[in-house]
């Protein structure tokens, strides 16, 4: 019978942190230059999104994360990342 370590990784979902040294090391030279370079322009959330995305932060329960979607958003920064939240 076969049996598999299980583990997250953010890289499962192609969120690859390119300031981690470890992630790094999980690609060959070339390739980890190729993912690297050409990065579209990092584009910032306005200050209500920042403000929302905060109060997500301290989500650790399903009953915290029921009362921050039950909360309606009027950004349509806020009502993108509502709905990306509300999906998963």
């Amino acid at each position: 019978m076969l049996t598999f370590a299980m583990f997250f990784s953010p890289i499962h979902s192609f969120m690859i942190d390119l300031d981690d040294p470890k992630t790094e090391t999980l690609f060959s030279e070339a390739d980890w230059k190729e993912i690297s370079s050409d990065l579209p322009p990092f584009q910032h959330y306005g200050d209500e999104a920042d403000k929302y995305l905060d109060q997500c932060m301290d989500v650790d329960t399903k009953e915290r994360l029921k009362a921050v979607l039950e909360m309606r958003q009027q950004d349509p920064e806020c009502r993108i990342i509502h709905y990306c939240l509300d999906q998963w």
